[in-house]
């Protein structure tokens, strides 16, 4: 009826209706009801375009005076109703492309495509300028992991080091079972960097080890400096200060997998891609590793 018939409804009716609905759809989604947006926001559009519709039949009547039943000729009322449940959906959802094919094809009318993709371009123009679309905001109330098209503005400038975390907790080339089981309960990183040291690898103890990524060199041979120390002491004073040499990074799935095969060494079992990725991306929690 909102699209289709001209004088069936009235302006109190009109505003009534679109308090209760709008206010009805934002209590059910807050509540967490499966019970849509899509249809909701149709309906909500097609209301406060079918008020404008009527303001403008009014003002249109007025200023020609051609009416018939109150109806100006060459008017159609239904255009804006159909116009508006575009505009709200599009506005509330920031679909563009999409929505204008489903109402094109929902009408069967090609004449309504120019006013209905200049209003969806003109609701996501408007919505942009103030926040995200219904769907991004809730996905970030949620906290749910979802890599966007862009990046934020505040990441224009942003370089990797600024996001890294200076303090690596690393692995030596050999390590006992029980030391990275403890690694993998304690820590939650997905990667670990493996290094080689004088200090680090004379380390038995079994807590973390974590080294500054300034204390690490990408130089597989050894320190320049190391052939420098003249005495004793200075070499022992110095290797304090020796940077870590990087090995190379072993992902969280790869040490799940091997320990999960009981691949200890070189001469045990070869794994296959598929064993590899059976712990990615996700991996075991502390409680089956410690069984």
């Amino acid at each position: 009826q909102l699209f289709h018939n001209p004088n069936y409804f009235s302006f109190p009716s009109l505003t009534i209706a679109f308090v209760l609905t709008f206010f009805t759809a934002c209590w059910t989604y807050g509540t967490g009801v499966p019970s849509g947006l899509f249809v909701p926001c149709l309906m909500i559009g097609s209301i406060y375009g079918r008020l404008i519709g009527n303001v403008v039949q009014l003002l249109y009547g007025a200023i020609l005076g051609n009416q018939a039943n109150g109806v100006p000729f060459g008017f159609f009322i239904g255009t804006y109703a159909l116009v508006g449940a575009a505009s709200f959906l599009g506005g509330v959802v920031r679909m563009t492309i999409s929505l204008a094919v489903i109402i094109l094809e929902s009408t069967n009318e090609i004449l309504f495509g120019l006013p209905v993709m200049i209003a969806l371009m003109v609701a996501k123009w408007t919505g942009d300028y103030f926040n995200e679309g219904l769907y991004d905001i809730h996905i970030h109330l949620k906290r749910m992991p979802l890599l966007e098209w862009d990046p934020p503005q505040e990441a224009d400038l942003l370089t990797a080091k600024e996001v890294m975390s200076k303090n690596l907790t690393v692995l030596r080339e050999h390590e006992s079972v029980e030391y990275i089981e403890k690694v993998l309960i304690e820590k939650s990183h997905s990667g670990f960097v493996v290094v080689k040291n004088q200090l680090v690898s004379s380390y038995t103890g079994l807590s973390p080890i974590e080294l500054n990524i300034n204390d690490l060199t990408f130089s597989h041979g050894a320190s320049d400096k190391t052939n420098s120390y003249t005495t004793p002491m200075e070499r022992s004073s110095a290797e304090k200060y020796e940077p870590a040499s990087f090995r190379g990074l072993i992902l969280r799935s790869q040490l799940l997998a091997m320990l999960h095969y009981k691949v200890y060494n070189h001469s045990d079992k070869v794994l296959s891609h598929e064993d590899m990725i059976k712990f990615y991306p996700k991996g075991l929690n502390s409680s089956t590793l410690t069984k």
